[in-house]
């Protein structure tokens, strides 16, 4: 019998996977890690692709964590600063709003409400458990990536798919440069594909394709690019503990690195378990940076082997560990949500307890949003009216426009992306939840409402 589940909010993957391939390392591996670096240093100064299929099948460089002494980590003492509460506004993070619309045309079944955007050159794609798709810098619907083609079952407020049917495109797709790297799955054979599409050219390259053992780690695929033909994922799980957490691998199937897990606790099975932290990756600089889940650290990476701490997360014993995720003990716990950096600032949301359906009933789960200023180098936490973080948004004081929800944007080099549909702008205008927003605002929304047609969504971006 078929397994379904069902999804009601917007749907957020974690990614894994462990390659199962014996490595073996040569004896001049550190020459061969020297030299490799030197290279890509060079090539990165003069914005040129290093090329993987250089390196030789199979090498594994031993991971490398180090301290940037030009740019030491930064720790960030989160609940000493809740006495310290001011607003913030979109003009503390960006200069500049802009705003275009995507159109599927024929194909407007695609544009379902669980979509997210990403820029990749001049143009968008959109990213969903449905599809993935490319639009050209005018809006234009150009192609179609990859789309599911079985498993799926729209249902009132979500959407339900049987675990064992999905054949198709996973929805978390990363972006560099020209180039789209996303997942495809068949799980009835229980097989994976990393694939890389060029917008450019139009064509995608296919990785060797992988057994996966089971469901979920079907749903932690998420690699994310790092040069034209390698990848980073995030490999963890709790129950069991994994031995790694990051992983680089090539389009060979060659695995290149794996970075150790750091995180110990228990590895014990039960019936039922949380999970509520989550990682996250982005690129400022044009450097990748990612952090673990149960993890204080943020991580810069270097290619391809280096991990350098830029902040540290200090929420003191009260920080959310992977034992008390596991055996449900969550209570009194502060977990991270969200996390997002411009080149003013860094922003982010966590909760103290976990944010479940019956701690919202029972009003045992409490909401926090603080902001560190690089300039003044001051951590302070964010006046926020409403309860909850679907209704959490700060005021567009750069062009009166549509107000930004702290938890929707996605930014990548400091620059933000924010994908809405006719519903989302109609309820940002007259949910009573966001009566605190200037009326400018809510207004702005309105009219973008008004003026989308079925099929469209509008793209917000900052800058």
């Amino acid at each position: 019998m078929n397994k379904l589940l069902a999804f009601t909010i917007p749907l957020v993957l974690l990614a894994g996977c462990n390659s199962q391939g014996t490595i073996k390392t040569p004896e001049n591996a550190e020459e061969l890690l020297i030299a490799d670096i030197k290279r890509s240093d060079s090539l990165a100064k003069s914005s040129i692709a290093f090329k993987l299929d250089e390196i030789p099948a199979g090498i594994r460089y031993p991971e490398l964590r180090m301290v940037d002494k030009a740019n030491p980590p930064v720790t960030l003492n989160i609940p000493a600063s809740q006495g310290t509460v001011k607003p913030l506004a979109l003009s503390a993070l960006f200069k500049s709003v802009r705003y275009m619309v995507l159109d599927y045309g024929k194909d407007s079944a695609l544009c379902d409400s669980y979509s997210q955007v990403i820029p990749v050159g001049d143009g968008y794609i959109t990213t969903s458990i449905f599809s993935l798709c490319y639009f050209d810098s005018k809006g234009k619907l150009m192609k179609v990536i990859g789309k599911n083609e079985a498993g799926l079952i729209p249902v009132p407020n979500g959407i339900a798919f049987s675990t064992e049917e999905i054949i198709g495109v996973l929805p978390n797709a990363s972006v560099k440069g020209d180039k789209v790297v996303y997942v495809t799955v068949d799980i009835p054979k229980k097989l994976s594909m990393v694939k890389i599409f060029d917008i450019k050219s139009m064509k995608t390259t296919l990785s060797a394709p992988r057994k996966i053992s089971n469901f979920m780690n079907f749903m932690r695929l998420s690699p994310t690019l790092v040069t034209d033909s390698s990848w980073i994922e995030y490999s963890g799980s709790i129950c069991p503990i994994s031995k790694y957490t990051f992983c680089l691998y090539g389009m060979k199937g060659d695995t290149l690195t794996l970075f150790k897990n750091s995180i110990k606790g228990v590895a014990t099975k039960r019936g039922n378990i949380t999970d509520p932290d989550s990682w996250f990756r982005y690129e400022f600089n044009n450097q990748l940076t990612i952090r673990q889940p149960y993890c204080d650290t943020v991580f810069r990476f270097q290619y391809p082997n280096t991990l350098k701490p830029c902040f540290v997360l200090n929420f003191g014993k009260e920080m959310i560990d992977i034992e008390s995720a596991i055996m449900c003990k969550t209570e009194g716990k502060y977990i991270p949500s969200f996390w997002f950096e411009t080149s003013n600032a860094i922003v982010m949301g966590y909760s103290k307890n976990n944010d479940c359906p019956n701690n919202r009933k029972a009003n045992k789960v409490k909401f926090y949003y603080a902001a560190y200023n690089k300039a003044t180098q001051s951590l302070f936490h964010i006046t926020m009216p409403a309860k909850y973080p679907e209704d959490s948004y700060i005021s567009n004081d750069i062009d009166g426009g549509i107000p930004l929800n702290l938890g929707d944007v996605r930014v990548n080099n400091g620059k933000g992306i924010v994908l809405l549909s006719r519903a989302q702008l109609t309820e940002i205008a007259t949910n009573e939840t966001t009566r605190y927003l200037p009326k400018a605002n809510r207004d702005a929304a309105s009219t973008r409402a008004s003026k989308l047609r079925s099929g469209q969504k509008l793209v917000v971006i900052y800058e």
